[in-house]
């Protein structure tokens, strides 16, 4: 597995037990309401992946404006053999 899946997997873990805790406290403390708390738990997975998305969005548009941090980042782009970046 390579480090990007382990940090996904490690994610979807966090969200599905928050959602099954929120669903579970609810059934506890609300039974008639469960329906309500599954579309929390939904929502609130729902609203962190839209969150996370625009995040990532904006990283990708990043750019480097010190000269140092050009020049390292095409050395390790040269090691790794990846083209230059426009």
């Amino acid at each position: 597995m390579t480090t990007a899946w382990n940090g996904h997997l490690k994610t979807i873990v966090l969200l599905g037990a928050l959602s099954a805790l929120l669903v579970a406290a609810g059934g506890m403390l609300a039974p008639g309401r469960m329906p309500l708390f599954v579309l929390l738990a939904a929502a609130m997975n729902a609203g962190a992946y839209l969150v996370s998305f625009a995040g990532a969005e904006r990283l990708g548009r990043l750019v480097s404006t010190h000269p140092s941090t050009d020049e390292r980042v095409a050395r390790l782009e040269a090691l790794a053999g990846r083209p230059r970046a426009a």
